[in-house]
């Protein structure tokens, strides 16, 4: 009976009115027996939207969405303007955001993009975001972009080209670094182009939370020749190891 039957940003029902008085209360309630206990909670799908009232000091939302999907200009606009509305409803003026860099094996493809982590973590630390999780699997093929996410969230304004070289280097030496670097900035070239933001699976995938791991239309991006070539990036890297 408490529901609201308007949609929300992404076109859900919204319940953020119902479940965030719900969560004040709770906060509410442990605070006066823990008064330093911090709360997390999901600003997910239903609940993704702030509510019409300020969040109790101590509850901290995690707005959930996929930075590569602001690769599209439309998308990162709303999700920065959600981020600035969530920023006025929390005492603090802080917030977490709760990110998807899923790669292998839910994509058949290494899926880059370290110049887009930089950019929004540096534009969602502007907006008050203080606190970060990053959903994934740990991989190989992902290479350093797990290790960029938590030197970023150190420092938002880290020189990301010398992480990355610094990165290939301990991986496997200063001879084999340049091929090593070339291969994952070849993946994140393709991944952040035009050939890949205009497959069906982009445009389908870029208005949800994250994107889809079911359709594989986004093989379309590769060109003639493109696997050839980063198998033999990588067997330079190694050769040289």
């Amino acid at each position: 009976a408490a529901g609201d039957p308007k949609r929300n940003s992404l076109n859900q029902p919204h319940y953020s009115e119902v479940y965030y008085a719900w969560a004040n209360r709770v906060a509410e309630s442990v605070s006066r027996r823990h008064p330093d206990v911090y709360f997390g909670c999901l600003a997910y799908r239903e609940v993704m939207d702030p509510p019409a009232f300020d969040l109790h000091p101590r509850l901290v939302p995690f707005l959930c969405f996929d930075t590569y999907s602001c690769l599209d200009p439309q998308v990162r606009s709303n999700r920065l303007e959600i981020a600035r509305r969530w920023q006025e409803r929390t005492p603090s003026g802080h917030w977490g955001h709760w990110d998807y860099s899923y790669s292998r094996p839910r994509l058949l493809l290494p899926r880059l993009y370290f110049k887009l982590q930089q950019d929004l973590m540096r534009q969602t630390h502007e907006r008050g975001a203080r606190a970060m999780f990053v959903e994934a699997y740990p991989n190989a093929s992902d290479g350093p972009a797990k290790y960029l996410y938590l030197k970023l969230m150190w420092d938002v304004n880290a020189d990301i080209e010398a992480l990355l070289d610094d990165w290939c280097a301990a991986c496997l030496g200063d001879k084999a670094a340049p091929y090593l670097k070339r291969y994952f900035l070849d993946w994140e070239a393709l991944w952040t182009g035009e050939a890949m933001t205009g497959t069906p699976w982009f445009a389908e995938s870029k208005g949800g939370i994250y994107m889809q791991f079911g359709p594989a239309d986004y093989l379309l991006a590769l060109q003639p020749g493109d696997l050839a070539r980063f198998r033999k990036l990588l067997e330079q890297a190694a050769g040289l190891a």
